[in-house]
């Protein structure tokens, strides 16, 4: 089932970089579904070892510029942390939690979000293309080796629904 949908997936992919003039190489596939693979939120250097265990002669430099180009066509995000880009094959509309300690990145879907964007209000001649909201803290692995000493906050649904009304 994720072959079949991988392979819709890749012929939109043709379709889309087509309409950009450009073709869907071997390079371009093999990068983009491994990033579209795993949910770790690679390096650019990690994803070149795992392209060459497929293609063992690529270059690092061929890995930079397919990450570049996948990221302008929307196939893929780039996530920066600190001087580290990291990709994300999920285009949806997500947000993310970094762990400050060790780097990790995982996903996640607020389930307030719309009342929390409604709590805000934009100037009227701005129009919103995308929202990024970033976590940053201790996974639970790190947690058990370095006690946070930052005070931490919890916003209830209840209070981002008053904070959106008023």
């Amino acid at each position: 089932m994720i072959e079949e949908r991988m392979r819709k997936d890749l012929q939109s992919v043709r379709v889309d970089l087509a309409s950009k003039g450009m073709r869907l190489t071997k390079q371009r596939q093999v990068i983009l579904e491994i990033v579209q693979k795993t949910q770790s939120h690679p390096d650019a250097d990690w994803i070149y070892e795992q392209v060459r265990k497929r293609i063992p002669h690529v270059s690092l430099g061929t890995v930079y510029r397919t990450l570049g180009l996948l990221r302008d066509s929307g196939l893929l995000r780039e996530l920066q942390r600190g001087a580290t880009a990291r990709y994300d094959g999920n285009t949806t509309q997500h947000h993310h939690l970094t762990c400050i300690r060790c780097g990790r990145v995982s996903d996640v879907t607020l389930a307030a979000e719309e009342q929390l964007l409604r709590a805000y209000r934009l100037p009227d001649a701005f129009v919103m293309h995308d929202v990024q909201v970033d976590f940053f803290g201790y996974c639970s692995t790190c947690q058990a080796l370095h006690k946070p000493s930052t005070v931490s906050f919890q916003l209830s649904a209840s209070e981002i629904e008053q904070k959106a009304e008023s």
